[in-house]
């Protein structure tokens, strides 16, 4: 009997010892995901300032390369005026055909030229596209990932983020050199106007009247409002018109 009994005794224990270390493991789990996921969350704010950075050097680039080929096409021209007023004046003693040939080696390297120009202008505005693409799901992953954690304040400063780079992603069809496209048009009016609806719930029902904004994060809201009410979509004027109401009734509220 005090053998059956020791055994009991010996299990018990046992049992103890292995629920100890299986919580333990559970435990260690948590916070390693927990760690991982933040260190995740680091490492997309940083992708998104890359991006921003991206984004402002392909402009400057844009914006340098076009004025520099602006500047020479005109060189180009003038140059190809000057000559053929020259030759004109000296065709006395120069044959026709000679005058003719120049003139042509002369549009021709001003054509080709035009094109270098033109295909240089669509890749880089492409690229500022697509960089603006990005940023804008970065900053939706970074607001999702802030809603699981019930940080209702950083989801909807992302949010409204998110929305203003799509935004501006849509832009690029207005202001660079990019070919019309309806289908993907329509698809990022569709995003831009679904994280204004998640800004807003999060403004009007998640986070507290009483909360007070930062005067940075009060900032870039504002500057992300006033990029998103420049927008020639009635719905996402709007919403973004709403949205200003409701920030601009939190503030008075501070």
């Amino acid at each position: 009997m005090k053998r059956i009994y020791l055994i009991l005794v010996v299990g018990l224990i046992f049992n103890q010892l292995c629920a100890k270390e299986t919580l333990t493991e559970r435990e260690a789990t948590k916070v390693l995901t927990e760690n991982n996921v933040e260190k995740q969350i680091t490492e997309l704010k940083e992708q998104v300032q890359l991006i921003d950075k991206k984004i402002d050097l392909h402009k400057a680039t844009e914006d340098c390369f076009s004025s520099a080929l602006s500047d020479q096409s005109t060189r180009f021209s003038l140059i190809a005026a000057s000559l053929l007023v020259i030759l004109g004046g000296l065709s006395y003693g120069i044959n026709k055909y000679e005058v003719e040939n120049i003139k042509k080696t002369i549009e021709e390297k001003i054509k080709i030229h035009e094109k270098q120009e033109s295909e240089f202008i669509k890749k880089a505005s492409e690229t500022i596209k697509r960089n603006y693409t990005t940023s804008g799901n970065t900053n939706r992953l970074i607001a999702e990932f802030f809603k699981t954690k019930e940080k209702f304040y950083s989801e909807f400063l992302y949010s409204v983020s998110a929305a203003c780079q799509h935004k501006k992603s849509l832009d690029c069809y207005e202001d660079l050199s990019i070919v019309r496209n309806e289908k993907d048009e329509k698809a990022i009016v569709e995003v831009v106007i679904a994280n204004l609806e998640i800004s807003l719930d999060c403004l009007t029902k998640r986070i507290p009247a009483n909360y007070k904004f930062s005067n940075n994060d009060t900032e870039k809201i504002y500057e992300d409002l006033e990029t998103l009410s420049n927008s020639k979509i009635k719905d996402i004027l709007d919403y973004t018109a709403k949205l200003r109401v409701e920030f601009n009734n939190k503030i008075e509220q501070k």
